[in-house]
């Protein structure tokens, strides 16, 4: 079972359910992250928060992190999850766009190379499969607006895509949201 799917239907289920209680106005990215771990934990995968970048020579400051790391010993299907929360009002932090460059060229021997030594992640083999997302959670206002100047033509054609997807005139949909 590929776990991005999953976790991106059940956080959708997990957030309706909030927003019927009123509650979403007041998440923020972290709070999504519970959710998120017990998710892939439920369906059988090791999860790794905060899973290091190698420190680059020279480089002053924290290393950057990718904000999951999924790995399932029994099918070897592995993910990498970034995420991004948008409140209405406040910019988001970094880009999609942004994200998705950094996490595309992540593959197993990196995976292995920066594993912490404490980490309940398998070694990555040649058997395992890696699959590459970021979830962005969108509150409120239209995301295309938001978007523009900000993300790739690529990100806002591919957020059209998925909105065209999902309902029959994203312009009204996004405006309302």
């Amino acid at each position: 079972m590929k776990i991005l799917p999953t976790i991106a239907s059940g956080l959708a289920g997990w957030l309706t359910y909030e927003d019927m209680r009123r509650k979403v106005r007041h998440h923020e990215e972290s709070t999504l992250y519970e959710p998120i771990r017990e998710i892939a934990e439920a369906n059988g995968y090791h999860v790794e928060r905060e899973f290091p970048f190698p420190r680059r020579p020279g480089q002053r400051g924290d290393s950057k992190r990718i904000d999951f790391v999924f790995a399932n010993p029994k099918t070897g299907d592995w993910a990498i999850l970034e995420v991004k929360f948008k409140k209405m009002a406040k910019t988001m932090a970094g880009g999609i766009g942004k994200d998705a460059l950094r996490i595309r060229d992540i593959d197993g021997d990196f995976l292995n190379a920066a594993r912490p030594a404490k980490s309940k992640l398998p070694k990555f083999t040649t058997s395992c499969r890696l699959d590459h997302g970021v979830l962005v959670v969108w509150r409120e206002g239209d995301i295309l607006d938001a978007m523009k100047g900000k993300e790739p033509p690529t990100i806002i054609r591919q957020v059209m895509t998925i909105m065209k997807w999902m309902f029959d005139d994203p312009n009204a949909v996004t405006a309302r949201m």
